[in-house]
């Protein structure tokens, strides 16, 4: 068994971080789980308009330094293209719209 580390994400946002997968796919044990937040561009655990913000400031080459450096891995990319953009800004004012 190796000690690599293993990353997945479930329905529910959850992510599991952990190492030693068992044989035949089996998930072995030290996992622990953290949530993620589609849209969280700063890191806070909440998708907000501070977010859109942020994404904007990208949009238009500001680089803002409030974008979280694990962006590409953290989950908050909404379209997997591991840029902050347009459709980041649109997912966060519909989630923060309600809608």
């Amino acid at each position: 068994m190796n000690d690599t580390v293993h990353a997945f994400q479930n329905e529910n946002n959850l992510l599991y971080l952990g190492g030693k997968f068992g044989g035949a796919g089996a998930i072995g044990s030290n996992f622990i789980a953290c949530r993620t937040s589609k849209g969280d561009l700063n890191g806070n655990e909440t998708c907000d308009l501070t977010d859109a913000i942020i994404a904007l400031q990208v949009l238009g080459a500001m680089n803002p330094a409030t974008l979280r450096t694990d962006f590409t891995t953290s989950g908050a990319d909404v379209n997997g293209d591991k840029k902050a953009g347009s459709a980041e800004v649109i997912y966060i004012l519909r989630t923060v719209a309600g809608q």
